[in-house]
């Protein structure tokens, strides 16, 4: 009943028809397009229903992955050509000729890794031989703006656990700087990687940068962020960006996540969280395929609020669509020591 209350797709549906599932990386639903090929794949009822390809190429909400070259934010490609067409039109016909052998030479994934400038094809996802690296929060508490002290680091810190702080204002939020998504009103809100800098300087933007890469990072497969935080209100949002910092100082998104805290546990229960606690939580910064270049470094932000983009929470507790007062929150995010504060990152480093 009505797509089971727009959850749309269950664990419990059966599936009897080959999809094809084509999308590109600043779409804000990447991630579900992948999830709900394997979905399709591993509940198919025959062998004819496991045929799930998935495509994804360097595009936005609503756009054909793209053409050979072009642009998406301010990051240029080339190489990105696919026969888009031809290949719905091969689907088409051979399903509706009941005959799939046209499709032999189609790859489970085909995926457009950015800034290496290649489509890389995988049976699996991520690929088989991706291996997860942690990169550590640090810092000495000062971790606001770029100038602060943030460091993202390697090796689990053993500095003394401290806490860096912001204040989140649903007044003067954070304003959206790329990212996945579409249909703000606002012209000043452009998708895709875009550069940082002015959110960067915001006292309530945590920034954590790394040492310049030694060697070229590719990133294939989802990523997400494991902190340890807490706030002085029933409810907060925390907002993580992962960056790539350029030798020229752009600073270009490369995917984000948020996590609002009533839903640590559950989207269907939700529960509004103790003023002051600690909560040890995970959040899902999507899918992507992106190679960080030598002498880059990494970066991650982490606010409350990123606004058109995402609802302004209001920190009261309250249900924040038909409130029109909102209060100030402290949030704070804890590492250090004993504390688990990291990033995750897949990294593919097979050759072609």
């Amino acid at each position: 009943p009505r797509w089971s209350s727009m959850g749309y797709l269950s664990d419990d549906d059966r599936f009897a028809t080959p999809g094809l599932h084509v999308n590109g990386w600043y779409d804000q639903g990447v991630s579900e397009t992948l999830l709900a090929a394997d979905l399709m794949r591993r509940h198919a009822v025959d062998e004819r229903a496991k045929i799930q390809p998935v495509i994804i190429g360097p595009g936005l909400h609503c756009v054909d992955p793209g053409p050979a070259r072009g642009k998406v934010g301010d990051i240029e490609y080339e190489n990105a050509d696919q026969p888009f067409t031809g290949t719905y039109l091969r689907w088409l016909a051979a399903w509706l000729e009941d005959d799939a052998k046209g499709f032999s030479d189609l790859p489970p994934y085909q995926v457009f890794v950015l800034n290496e400038n290649r489509w890389l094809s995988s049976q699996t996802w991520p690929p088989q031989g991706t291996r997860v690296q942690r990169w550590h929060l640090d810092g000495a508490g000062a971790a606001n703006t770029r100038m602060g002290d943030g460091r993202l680091v390697r090796a689990p810190p053993q500095t003394t656990a401290l806490a860096d702080r912001f204040v989140s204002d649903p007044a003067n939020p954070v304003p959206t700087r790329g990212g996945a998504f579409c249909c703000t009103g606002d012209d000043r809100a452009r998708e895709g990687p875009v550069d940082q800098v002015d959110v960067e300087t915001r006292p309530d933007v945590l920034v954590y940068t790394s040492e310049p890469l030694p060697a070229p990072l590719r990133i294939v497969g989802p990523l997400s962020a494991v902190l340890e935080v807490s706030t002085d209100a029933p409810d907060a949002d925390f907002v993580v960006k992962l960056v790539d910092v350029r030798p020229d100082g752009r600073a270009l998104n490369i995917q984000s996540g948020v996590l609002r805290l009533r839903y640590r546990d559950s989207f269907v229960a939700p529960t509004l969280v103790v003023p002051r606690q600690r909560y040890a939580v995970r959040v899902r910064l999507r899918d992507i395929a992106y190679q960080v270049g030598a002498g880059h470094r990494l970066r991650l932000q982490i606010a409350g609020s990123d606004f058109p983009r995402l609802e302004r929470n209001l920190h009261t507790g309250g249900r924040n669509y038909d409130e029109v007062t909102g209060r100030v929150a402290e949030q704070r995010v804890h590492h250090g020591a004993g504390v688990d504060a990291y990033v995750e990152l897949p990294v593919f480093e097979a050759a072609p």
